[in-house]
């Protein structure tokens, strides 16, 4: 088994990033390779990993715009229609998990109209007034 070592020495130096932790790059290394097993031998499938990744990555997209209105108290570029989309749009799906069964489906919509209605909030407390 290959260990990595972490010398503080490195770090003092400046040679490694601020904050990096060669132990972190270990261990996500090693759950990598844990999913790769799991497929192989057929605990999750490849639909399950995609469908995982397409959550993830749905529920992470409105953060940085969520963060970016609250820092700068303006949510004039974005779109209110948008907004409303969105919102309806993961209530309907949210409907469809729960009727379906489907847990993935429901919390990732569950996530998603959570973050809408947050920027539906900001969007109606930092509104400019013209």
């Amino acid at each position: 088994m290959v260990e990595l070592v972490y010398t503080q020495d490195l770090k003092s130096c400046g040679l490694w990033p601020c904050g990096f932790d060669p132990r972190s790059w270990y261990a996500f290394v090693r759950s990598a390779f844990f999913f790769i097993g799991l497929m192989v031998y057929g605990s999750i499938s490849v639909l399950d990993v995609v469908a995982c990744i397409g959550s993830c990555t749905a529920v992470l997209s409105l953060v940085p715009q969520i963060i970016h209105s609250y820092k700068t108290k303006s949510v004039d570029d974005i779109s209110i229609l948008m907004l409303l989309n969105l919102t309806v749009s993961s209530i309907s799906w949210t409907m469809y998990g729960i009727m379906i069964h489907d847990m993935p489906i429901l919390w990732t919509n569950v996530l998603l109209g959570l973050g809408s209605c947050i920027m539906l909030i900001f969007k109606k407390k930092y509104r400019s007034k013209r």
